[in-house]
This record gives structure tokens, C-alpha cells and sequence, in this order.
């Protein structure tokens, strides 16, 4: 056989991919002719796919040697060479080819991928154009270009490319994929959902269109079909961390906190690292009252990535509801140091500087937010509260509450802020019409009015009766009851939780019931949420209680289990919803028997109080079935 046919045959064998007799037929070549070129550069290509690169160069570079303008094995050394990661070589022998044929496709398109790699993305996207300007119809080249445009979050110009791609080859999966996420970026959230539609028509167990499919389904609030994508997801491939990690997601936005923990962590047992995972691990443990859980959960995130504004932002909101109020002031000027522009973390800084007592500073932050977003309610709802309770400006805090509702005419409780505070002013505009309003909202089951306000506007009891319960099951459902200690005392305990024990009316009303009781029988204590003031009121309640604990600065959770500790009996709550109430602390059920008792004479529609202390006066025959209390 002739050293011709000999190399024709290796050749050949190379090509149907039976590496093992070409290479030995190569080597027969090159023992005949040891300046084989051709034998010397396929022998290199036929090393580099056997994964020995390091044979692959010197075998083409002689190659080479012998014919330094052979286009077809620049190319492939620079192949092997950017496998091997010499880009600065391999980009030179791109260079050389294009050099000697102007017009080799291959060796621009693999120019192309080399610069995008080296991130050099306009380079690369110019050597995509030239591809393309040669070959119309080279689909990778398409699509190559669009992964790129799309890093370079050139999304309307990527959709093009992906869009080009398909028009060449309509089965193009991947690019039916990324197509999708091009236009999930866009916020052409249908449009993207049918693009992954098709993709997976041609192939329906593509994880990572599964997986996508999945994050735009939760992005529109579909969380059951967006939880049947990526279990299908899952079942393709179960090992990928932002799968488990977007099941959390829908889990979560379906209200199955216990269930999207359990899906966080197992992202984490794959990614420990991964921050987002931990940060939505917090909120669903805070969904849960696993109060200090997901304090820890944001701190392991931040430690992490401590330019992660979303998990500073969501650590601020849990630390002010923990009424840790100069912490979560720390965790939101942490995300302003990062985001200046965020409206809401200007306006969670203010609520924690007006809990402060820092009123000033608090409407200049709510200012901030509202310069920043014109179009969110809340720091307007909150600049209200400033203005009414804190300088008596009442025209000043309805004009606020006017904007909320132009802003979202449902916000929870404005309307009947806005009536209430209009009665504070003696403004009786349009009252009729705004009572009217209140009483179809309260009837139609609406967040409409605070119950305290609403004791002063309506008649009817059954309409009051239904404003407490919506309040309640808003702002206070039941949670895990905190755990409670054994009796050991042979005196009953009563609790009084209170904010006035101080120079105020419900301490003149109370004064004397406390001094009343038989301390034979009963061990008397106060839990204060208020603040101390010194004076003769103070002094004269203090010789009443056999003790005083402040729980003004306590969370609820913390509160309730300081009460549960002390042994409580029965707990009454002096506030209902006036004044510096505490209903939250009750909803964890710190005292087997609990009551309503002169702060609140209505009914708090709560499951968590079990009696109401009233006489015929305050509930006349025929009203009781108003009250949700015994």
C-alpha cells in the first residue's frame, strides 16, 4: 500500500470516529515518512481527542514547522491551544489562519468564542458579525452571538440572534431556551413561557428549560404550575441547587413555609454558599415564627455576601417587628450604603426612627422614599401616623391618607384612617359618604378600619363585631402557643398587661381594683409596655403590684415567654386595641385563661381572649352574641 493510500485509510478511519486503528495507521505514516505534515497534523487533532494535548501541540506545531500558511491546522492548534488555556497563543493562531484565508468562517467563529471568553465581548461580537457576514445560515454562530448579546444584557438585540438561529434550523431547543429567558428579562413573561413551551415539545425532559419554565411560572404568580415544572425539572436532573432552590420559591408563594424550608436546605446541602437560598431560608422561617432561626438564616447570608442589600433589607424588617428598632435602623442605612434609590429601605429606616422617637429624622427618610417613588403608599400611610399622633396635624396627615388611597384605594385601614382623622380635625366633609364606605367594606370583609376608630362611627354591634374579628385574623392570628411552666404557687396569679401605669386615665380607673385584691389568694403582677414615669400615680401602683416587668422593648415572642415563665394564671389585657397594645403577645397564649378588661369595652374578635369583663351597661341584653368572648 502506498504511504498515500496508507494515509487516506487513517483518515478515513478518523473520521467515522474509530480513533484506535487510525492512530495506529498514523503512526505506520509517520514511521515511513517522519515529516508526514499531514500525518503529523491529524495525529495531533487524533491526540487532542484523546484528551493528551500537550502531544497535540507539539504534533501540529511541527506540522506547522513544515508549512507555517496551512489555515486548517491553525485552527486546530489554536483549538487545542485554548483548551489548554494559552488564549493569548491560540488567539495568534486565529490570527495566523484568517491571515492567510480572509475568508475562513471557522477560524472567525472560533476567534469569536475565544474573545468572548477572554471577555472581551465587543471583539467577540464583531468576529460574530464577520461569521455571519460569510455564512448567513451558520446556526451556532446565531445563536453564540445571542448568549452573548444576552451577557451583555443586549436583550432586545440577543432575541434577534436567537430569532435568526431558529429561522435557520425551528429545531434549535437551545436556542428556544434561551430565547425564553431573553424575554423573561424583558418582563414578556407569556411570550417567554410559550418559547420554553416549544422547547420542550421537542424535548420535554430539558432540566434547565424545566427549571426556567419554573422561575417564570413563580414570576406570575403561578406557583402550582410552577412547582410541576421543576418537580419535572427535579426529575430530569436532581442535583442542581437552583432547582431545589426555585421549588422553595413556589412552596413559599403556595404558603407552605415547612415545605419550602425543606427545600432551601436541601439547595444548600448541595451549595452551602448560596446566599439567596439562605435569604429566602429566613423568610420562610419568619413566616413560621422561627423568629431567631431566620435572623441567624440572614446573617449566614450577609457573612457570605455582605453587598447583599435584599437580605440586609429583609434582616432590618424582622429586627423592627423584634422591636430591636437601633438594629434594624443598622441593617437599613447597610442596604442604603449599598442602594442609595431604594424607596424601601429609606422608608424602613423611618419606621425605625419614628419607633425611636426620632420624628424628625423619620419624615425626612419617609421624604426620601417618596422622592425616590412617587408611586408608593406606604411611607405617605406612615408620614400620617407622624402627623396625627405625634403634631396633632390633622389636616395635614388626611391629606397623606388621600394620597395613599389615590395611590391604591384597598390599602389596609386607610379610609377609615382617613375618616377618623378627619374627625379629629372637625371636618365633617363627605362623612356620610365615607361612613357609608367603611360600613360596605367592613360588611364585604375588607382590611377597611381600625377597630378603635370604628367603636366611634358605628351602630351597629354586628358590624363591629365583624371589623374586630378582620383585625384580628389580619394582625394577630393564632401561632404556637409559647410553652408554659408547671404551677408550683399556691396563690392564683394575675397578670395586667398595660402601657398606661403612669399619671393616665386606665391607672386612675385601676388603681383601686388592684389594691382590692386578697393577697391571701391572689399574687398580682404588671407587665408594663409602656414607658416609667416617676409621680404620686407610680408610686401608689407600685405598693398595689407585687411587681412590675418591662416588656415595652421585648418582640411578642419574647414577651409572651417572659409572662409564660412568671407563671401566670390569668392574664388581662388593659389596652385591646387603644394605646400601647400588645394583642400580639396574647396570640401566643402566655396564660391559660386570658381576658379583656376597660381599655377595649368591645368585643377584640380574637380567638386568644377568653373572657371580657363587662357589666350590663357596657353589653346590654341582647348583645352578647357580638362578642366573640365569654
Amino acid at each position: 500500500m502506498t504511504l498515500q493510500a496508507l494515509f487516506a485509510q487513517a483518515a478515513g478511519l478518523h473520521q467515522q470516529g474509530k480513533l484506535v486503528e487510525a492512530e495506529r495507521l498514523y503512526l505506520q505514516v509517520l514511521q515511513q515518512d517522519p515529516q508526514s505534515i499531514p500525518g503529523q497534523h491529524l495525529l495531533g487533532v487524533l491526540r487532542s481527542q484523546q484528551g493528551r494535548n500537550s502531544d497535540a501541540i507539539a504534533l501540529i506545531g511541527a506540522a506547522l514547522e513544515g508549512n507555517p500558511k496551512d489555515f486548517g491546522a491553525l485552527l486546530n492548534y489554536g483549538l487545542v491551544l485554548q483548551r489548554e488555556r494559552r488564549f493569548d497563543e491560540a488567539l495568534a493562531a486565529y490570527d495566523r489562519a484568517l491571515a492567510v484565508r480572509p475568508d475562513f468562517v471557522e477560524a472567525h467563529f472560533n476567534r469569536a468564542g475565544l474573545l468572548q471568553e477572554l471577555h472581551r465581548p465587543e471583539e467577540a461580537l464583531t468576529a460574530y458579525d464577520k461569521t455571519l457576514a460569510l455564512r448567513p445560515n451558520f446556526v451556532e454562530a446565531h445563536y453564540n452571538r445571542g448568549v452573548l448579546l444576552q451577557e451583555m444584557n443586549r436583550y432586545e438585540e440577543a432575541l434577534v440572534a436567537y430569532d435568526g438561529a431558529l429561522v435557520v434550523n425551528p429545531k434549535a431547543a437551545a436556542a428556544l431556551g434561551n430565547r425564553g429567558n431573553v424575554l423573561r428579562e424583558l418582563k414578556r413573561l407569556p411570550e417567554a413561557l410559550a418559547s420554553y413551551d416549544k422547547a420542550l415539545a421537542l424535548d420535554s425532559r430539558l432540566a434547565v428549560v424545566l427549571l426556567n419554565r419554573g422561575i417564570t411560572l413563580c414570576d406570575m404568580q403561578r406557583f402550582a404550575e410552577a412547582l410541576a415544572s421543576l418537580d419535572a425539572a427535579l426529575a430530569a436532573d436532581p442535583g442542581r441547587a437552583a432547582t431545589h432552590y426555585s421549588c422553595g420559591v413556589a412552596l413559599a408563594g403556595l404558603s407552605r413555609f415547612d415545605e419550602a424550608l425543606a427545600a432551601y436546605d436541601r439547595a444548600l446541602a448541595l451549595i452551602p454558599s448560596y446566599a439567596q437560598a439562605l435569604n429566602d431560608r429566613g423568610v420562610a422561617l419568619w413566616n413560621l415564627k422561627r423568629f431567631d432561626e431566620a435572623l441567624t438564616s440572614y446573617d449566614k447570608a450577609v457573612a457570605l455576601n455582605p453587598g447583599f442589600a435584599e437580605a440586609w433589607y429583609n434582616r432590618g424588617g424582622l429586627l423592627y417587628e423584634q422591636r430591636r428598632h437601633d438594629e434594624a435602623l443598622a441593617s437599613y442605612d447597610k442596604v442604603l450604603a449599598l442602594q442609595t434609590g431604594n424607596a424601601k429601605a429609606w422608608n424602613g429606616r423611618g419606621s425605625a426612627l419614628w419607633a425611636m422617637e426620632r420624628a424628625e429624622e423619620a419624615l425626612a427618610s419617609f421624604d426620601k422614599a417618596i422622592a425616590l417613588d412617587p408611586g408608593y403608599a406606604e411611607p405617605h400611610a406612615n408620614r400620617a401616623v407622624i402627623y396625627c399622633h405625634d403634631r396633632e396635624q390633622y389636616q395635614a396627615a388626611a391629606e397623606e391618607l388621600q394620597r395613599v388611597l389615590a395611590i391604591d384605594p384597598d390599602w389596609p385601614y386607610a379610609r377609615g384612617e382617613l375618616l377618623h382623622t378627619r374627625m379629629l380635625a372637625c371636618d365633617w366633609r363627605d362623612y356620610d359618604t365615607l361612613c357609608a364606605a367603611v360600613d360596605e367594606a367592613v360588611r364585604a370583609g375588607k382590611r377597611a378600619i381600625r377597630p378603635f376608630a370604628y367603636q366611634a362611627i358605628s351602630q351597629s354591634p354586628a358590624d363591629l363585631k365583624a371589623c374586630s374579628v378582620i383585625f384580628a385574623r389580619d394582625l394577630y392570628p393564632a401561632v404556637a402557643p409559647v410553652a408554659r411552666r408547671a404551677r408550683p404557687h399556691d396563690r392564683i396569679r394575675i397578670g395586667y398587661v398595660s402601657g398606661e401605669f403612669r399619671d393616665q386615665a386606665t391607672a386612675h380607673l385601676m388603681a383601686g381594683v388592684y389594691e382590692q385584691h386578697d393577697r391571701n389568694k391572689f399574687d398580682i403582677v404588671g407587665f408594663d409596655t409602656g414607658w416609667h414615669e416617676d409621680g404620686a400615680v407610680r408610686k401608689r401602683l407600685e405598693a398595689a403590684f407585687g411587681g412590675f416587668i418591662d416588656i415595652a422593648t421585648l418582640s411578642d415572642q419574647a414577651a409572651a415567654e417572659r409572662i409564660a415563665e412568671a407563671g401566670i394564671d390569668i392574664l388581662v389585657n388593659l389596652n385591646g386595641y387603644f394605646g400601647d397594645q400588645r394583642m400580639g403577645v396574647f396570640a401566643r397564649r402566655p396564660a391559660p385563661v386570658q381576658v379583656n378588661y376597660l381599655g377595649f369595652p368591645a368585643t377584640l374578635g380574637a380567638d386568644c381572649i377568653d373572657y371580657i369583663l363587662a357589666d350590663r351597661i357596657v353589653i346590654p341584653e341582647g348583645e352578647k352574641q357580638f362578642y366573640s368572648e365569654k
